[in-house]
Formats: C-alpha cells, sequence, structure tokens
C-alpha cells in the first residue's frame, strides 16, 4: 500500500529500504515474472500497492509536464494468472483475458518500457483435478 510515509520519501528523493530493495531486483532482471490470482478482474491489492511503491517516477519512468520517458525498457516480463472461471464462460460473456489485463500489460508493464509481456491465464483452477493443477504448475517457467 502507497501511504503516507511513502509519499513522505518520494518528495523528499528518499527511497525506502524495502522500495529499495524491489527496485534492485527489477533493475538487475532481464525478464520479469508474475504469477497472481484474478480477483474481480484485476490484480490483487497487495501487488497493485507493491507497482504503485516500486514502479515510482523516477525509478520505473520519469514524467513532468511535457514529457514521459520509460526507465525499464530492454525487459520482458510473463505474468501467470489464475481463474477460478473456465474459459468458455468468460468468452461468451465478452470478457476475454486480454480485456481485463490490459491494466496490467500496457497500463503498467509496457508503459514503463517492458515489452514484451506474455500472458499465461490457469482457467477454472478451483474446479479441476490436482492431477490438471500440477500439469498447470509444471509449466511454469522460472
Amino acid at each position: 500500500m502507497l501511504d503516507s510515509p511513502d509519499f513522505e520519501a518520494l518528495h523528499q528523493g528518499e527511497v525506502l529500504p524495502d522500495i529499495a530493495k524491489s527496485q534492485a531486483i527489477v533493475k538487475k532482471s532481464d525478464h520479469l515474472i508474475f504469477i497472481y490470482p484474478i480477483w474481480w478482474f484485476s490484480q490483487p491489492a497487495i501487488l497493485k500497492g507493491w507497482i504503485d511503491r516500486v514502479f515510482s517516477n523516477g525509478f520505473a519512468y520519469h514524467e513532468d509536464e511535457n514529457t514521459f520517458i520509460p526507465y525499464l525498457t530492454g525487459k520482458s516480463a510473463t505474468v501467470y494468472i489464475t481463474l477460478g472461471t473456465e474459459k468458455n464462460i468468460l468468452v461468451q460473456n465478452g470478457m476475454e483475458v486480454d480485456h481485463f489485463m490490459c491494466s496490467m500489460t500496457l497500463g503498467t508493464l509496457e508503459l514503463v518500457g517492458i515489452s514484451p509481456v506474455n500472458v499465461i491465464p490457469f482457467y477454472a483452477v478451483s474446479k479441476i483435478s490436482n492431477e490438471e493443477r500440477k500439469i498447470m504448475l509444471e509449466s511454469i517457467v522460472i
């Protein structure tokens, strides 16, 4: 969560130790991997808070009144998501993964220069067998 100490540190040009640690990992990485469940067509709040704190102006990008410059170019990402719903149910209702993943892929990662971003969905995780879940887990490439 982005809270008062975070804002105060940002305005003073400081980076809190936990943020600096995450930023060092991101900076050193060529490829980022995110694994999370989809809740109400978005990422969990804890991940959103981490992004808000770590992908800050001055680290992930530069923005002023005239320009926006992404700083995380040369990196790529894979986003593994789990869903409780079957793919056909989502498609029938016009809710394909690309529609609700746009805020993460385009509005977050690609905006700060991370590209390409590959999204790999795992559907109906709560409804499938343990064997099917095991196959999903084994397909994750880290």
